[in-house]
């Protein structure tokens, strides 16, 4: 009786032939166009890329590219669950996608970008010159931009009051309330010591530069991180005193919660999900890895 199947040898490997990633047609793949960054047929590179740099594709690098290690310094996300970053020393704000694919949103060359928030319906970058940090000249650049949600569209500067007065030292963190109120962390030293600002229309309306009661001389105040609670309170993160400052819209303290109780050290960055939970990332000390942890909290009442 004939058999059906075919025997092992017999076997054939099919291959697929990738079409052209412009026409779609079968012809052969010759050439890249690196503007593009498409595989293209011989029809396509006359009739179509004229003008653009086209490349042999026997010329093109298949080996896999090594990875490159950056030293981000901010990280937010957009509506489309992109990222958003920035890289030490670089002028550049980045997004990328969920694809993988990294853009480049805005240069802000000759400033540097340092910290990034996302509202619902702007980007708010903190930006400065390029160089050491401090101390500040007359030269110093010390922005807030507001910029529209795609980035592209510059929609409002903060640098100076009406006085012509510099209103920030370096904002290493910011935040936006539903009123379009700015809040941001003012590092005042090279160690971090700082202050929170509020910042309304240009102007600042309050500065809170610690509490007597808890801040002294061996332990100053040095805010890393803000947010802002669904009941429009500010919460702070001081690192050196293991602690949160709860903070009124006005500017007033509320409570002070300190962390060090619940084994929660050196608080570094702060955020509030959906669901109203307190996410608390911590740094570490100079002599242990120990404390370089994430927390969930709940939080009721603030």
């Amino acid at each position: 009786m004939a058999s059906s199947s075919l025997s092992r040898s017999s076997k054939r490997k099919a291959q697929v032939i990738m079409p052209c990633q412009l026409c779609q047609g079968t012809s052969p793949l010759k050439r890249k166009c690196i503007e593009c960054a498409i595989l293209i047929c011989d029809n396509c590179e006359t009739n179509v890329h004229g003008g653009h740099q086209i490349i042999d594709i026997k010329d093109m690098d298949f080996t896999e590219p090594k990875p490159k290690e950056i030293k981000l310094t901010k990280l937010n996300t957009i509506k489309t669950d992109d990222l958003l970053f920035t890289i030490l020393n670089d002028t550049q704000l980045y997004c990328l996608s969920k694809t993988g694919q990294t853009n480049v949103i805005r240069d802000f060359k000759p400033l540097l970008p340092k910290a990034i928030h996302v509202s619902d319906d702007n980007i708010i970058v903190s930006t400065r010159e390029i160089g050491d940090a401090f101390p500040l000249t007359d030269h110093s650049r010390r922005q807030i931009v507001v910029l529209h949600q795609t980035g592209r569209r510059r929609m409002t500067v903060i640098e100076y009051d009406q006085h012509d007065k510099r209103l920030f030292s370096i904002i290493s963190s910011l935040q936006m309330d539903k009123m379009d109120n700015v809040y941001g962390v003012d590092c005042v030293t090279c160690n971090d010591i700082g202050r929170i600002v509020k910042v309304v229309k240009k102007s600042i309306t309050w500065i809170y530069e610690g509490n007597s009661d808890i801040n002294t001389e061996g332990n100053p105040f040095s805010p890393r991180d803000l947010t802002i609670s669904q009941l429009g309170n500010v919460i702070v993160a001081d690192k050196l005193t293991h602690s949160l400052h709860i903070l009124s819209g006005e500017g007033v303290l509320i409570k002070f919660c300190k962390m060090k109780d619940i084994n929660i050290m050196f608080p570094l960055s702060l955020e509030i999900n959906s669901n109203g939970n307190l996410w608390v990332g911590c740094d570490t000390n100079e002599y242990s890895k120990e404390n370089a942890k994430i927390h969930k909290l709940d939080i009721t009442g603030c």
